[in-house]
């Protein structure tokens, strides 16, 4: 008597009752011009509509200290590792560890070019431009640009990516993001550290930044001649020794 073939759904090929090396046993028997990776493929397929992978639980610690001040759903680092803030709480990253601590690396060096800007110390600037050009470069060079869909979905929570999108200016569909000004050039004045409306002040803050008179360096702060510098500083100064003005030495007139 011959078993009749059962049919089972996502069985790979017919199955069937066997009888070899004694007694019976079921078995699944492929059909002529079978593939079989196109139909393990076709499982898997469905399956993956049904099948959910297990929820790993995310690691959790309290905010230190040092890290209050970081805004919410920014990334930061803490003990080499990569965590992003929650409302009270740093959450573990598990992926992009490495993007993502390149990311912030750019962020740093923007800010210092950024801080620098404020004072007129060309050299360091210059300096800091530099460090930020080979920052990005390699940055893109693995990643990608900050404005591309990927990096879009992992920063776009960050309160600090707009920063780093604003690196890149958009040259049309087709065409990779030119690099921003702030590259190459300055974006913000100089903010002077010293001002003053006349020669007295001026006279206070010089001796705060050079220890000494400088009588240029007064008339440039209050955009006068260094006779009149004089003029208005009778009284409070003195000549010690009798020079020309070029290397004219001065010092407070003792009461």
């Amino acid at each position: 008597m011959t078993t009749p073939q059962v049919k089972f759904r996502n069985i790979l090929g017919e199955l069937t009752v066997s009888k070899l090396y004694g007694g019976e046993h079921l078995g699944v028997t492929a059909p002529a011009n079978f593939d079989l990776r196109k139909e393990i493929s076709k499982i898997g397929k469905a399956l993956s509509k049904f099948y959910e992978p297990a929820a790993t639980q995310s690691k959790v610690i309290q905010i230190p200290p040092q890290l209050q001040k970081v805004l919410p759903n920014a990334f930061c680092e803490l003990e080499g590792q990569i965590y992003r803030r929650t409302d009270y709480q740093l959450e573990l990253v598990a992926k992009q560890q490495r993007r993502i601590r390149f990311a912030m690396s750019v962020a740093k060096i923007l800010d210092l070019v950024l801080r620098m800007q404020q004072y007129e110390d060309e050299k360091e600037l210059a300096k800091l431009r530099q460090i930020l050009n080979q920052k990005y470069d390699d940055f893109i060079k693995q990643f990608g640009y900050f404005t591309s869909k990927e990096n879009l979905s992992i920063f776009k929570e960050d309160p600090n990516y707009y920063r780093l999108r604003a690196l890149e200016i958009d040259r049309g569909k087709g065409k990779s993001p030119a690099k921003a000004p702030i590259f190459h050039q300055r974006t913000v004045r100089a903010t002077p550290r010293y001002r003053a409306d006349n020669a007295k002040d001026a006279l206070a803050q010089c001796l705060d930044a050079k220890s000494y008179i400088d009588l240029n360096w007064i008339a440039n702060l209050i955009d006068k001649s260094i006779s009149n510098v004089i003029t208005e500083l009778e009284g409070d100064i003195f000549y010690k020794g009798t020079t020309s003005l070029e290397v004219l030495q001065l010092a407070f007139k003792e009461d």
